[in-house]
């Protein structure tokens, strides 16, 4: 009851697509599976794109994963 009386009042936040989330270098270096240290030289050599908030550097997850497809679609062992 009272649950339900306060999520009358407030309803929940919408939340973001998951790949519309923003990743910190080690949260991407995680999600490629690669070490921070790859993460800053492709981001140095413009393989993958990035955003600045003030002084940190985020990555889009959605243009991570978009950015893994080329490489791979090139390979042909």
């Amino acid at each position: 009851m009272v649950r339900e009386a306060i999520s009358s009042q407030f309803p929940a936040k919408e939340t973001k697509e998951p790949e519309d989330s923003l990743l910190t270098v080690k949260e991407a270096a995680t999600l490629l599976s690669v070490t921070e240290a790859t993460i800053h030289a492709w981001k140095k050599n413009g393989s993958i794109l990035f955003r600045r908030k003030g002084r940190r550097v985020y990555f889009k997850r959605s243009e991570l994963l978009a950015s893994l497809k080329p490489a791979d679609m090139g390979r042909h062992n």
